[in-house]
C-alpha cells in the first residue's frame, strides 16, 4: 500500500512538471480581447517566463465563427523598461508556430522588466493589445539536464523500496 503511495505521488510530481519543460505553442494566457470581427488571445511560454528563448503565441479567430484567420499579418513588438534602447521586432507567423491554428515568434530575452505589443492587420492603423511581462534569471543549465539524468535513479529506487517492503510482508508469519 505504501509503496503503491509514493509511486502514485512520484508520477503525480512528474506528470505536473514535464509539461512545463515542453515547448509548444499556447502556455500561460497573457490577454485575450475582441478586435471587431475579430478575437485575439496571446500565449507566452516558457511558464514562468525565464531569459532565453520566449514563445509569443496568437490565436485569431473569427469572433461569429470561431474559425482560425490565416491572412490577417500579426507583429509582436517586445521593449525593455530598463533598457529603452532594447527593442524586438518579430512577425507571428504559421511556419514558426507548432499549433498551426496559431501564430508564433520566438524571442531570445534576457531577463527585467519587459512590455509586449501585438498588432493586428496594419500595425500603423491600429492600437496593439499589450500586456507587462516580467522575465526571470534563467534555470542553470545542470538543472534542466540534472531532471533528465536523475529520473532513471528515481525510477530504480521505487523499485527496491517496493521490493524491500514486498519482501518484508513475505517474511511476517502467517496467523493462519
Amino acid at each position: 500500500m505504501r509503496g503503491k503511495f509514493v509511486l502514485s505521488l512520484s508520477l503525480a510530481f512528474l506528470i505536473a512538471n514535464v509539461p512545463s519543460m515542453v515547448k509548444a505553442d499556447g502556455g500561460t494566457v497573457r490577454c485575450s480581447e475582441r478586435r471587431g470581427d475579430l478575437s485575439v488571445t496571446v500565449f507566452t511560454s516558457p511558464a514562468p517566463l525565464c531569459a532565453g528563448p520566449v514563445d509569443v503565441s496568437v490565436l485569431l479567430l473569427d469572433a461569429k465563427t470561431g474559425m482560425p484567420q490565416g491572412d490577417v499579418p500579426i507583429i509582436v513588438e517586445a521593449v525593455s523598461f530598463e533598457r529603452q534602447r532594447r527593442r524586438f521586432v518579430r512577425a507571428a507567423t504559421i511556419e514558426s508556430a507548432t499549433n498551426k491554428m496559431m501564430r508564433a515568434a520566438d524571442f531570445e530575452l534576457p531577463a527585467g522588466k519587459w512590455h509586449l505589443d501585438v498588432f493586428v492587420g496594419d500595425a500603423s492603423k491600429t492600437s496593439p493589445i499589450g500586456f507587462d511581462a516580467d522575465v526571470a534569471e534563467s534555470i542553470p543549465s545542470w538543472v534542466d539536464t540534472g531532471l533528465w539524468i536523475c529520473w532513471p535513479f528515481l525510477a530504480m529506487g521505487l523499485f527496491v523500496a517496493h521490493q524491500m517492503l514486498a519482501g518484508r510482508r513475505s517474511l511476517r508469519p502467517s496467523s493462519t
